[in-house]
């Protein structure tokens, strides 16, 4: 897991480039952050988000806002990628197995 200080940097950058290249108002900005990281905490992705460019994810998160797709996160779903750039930690392989094992 990535420290703290720079997981609230990744953020605060995301947030300014929302604001400054991508005009979204800071309600919009704060809410569509905190919409994609649940959306990314609930699918499991993990620290490799921060692998990430921020003008990238700041990207992502302006054109899920434009289109609406922040405000009912339940149309939201993550975009599929190719098997030879998915990541993959033993936590969550981990995680999948066992509920493999529990889903018949």
């Amino acid at each position: 897991m990535l420290p703290g200080r720079l997981i609230i940097g990744y953020w605060k950058e995301v947030r300014g480039l929302l604001r400054e290249r991508h005009g979204l108002t800071v309600v919009q900005a704060r809410r569509g952050i905190s919409t994609y990281r649940a959306q990314m905490w609930k699918h499991e992705v993990g620290d490799i988000l921060y692998h990430e460019d921020s003008a990238r994810t700041a990207e992502t998160i302006a054109g899920l806002v434009r289109q609406g797709l922040l405000d009912n996160p339940e149309r939201f779903e993550p975009i599929p990628v190719d098997e030879s750039s998915q990541v993959q930690t033993r936590q969550s392989t981990a995680r999948r197995r066992k509920q493999a094992r529990r889903d018949p």
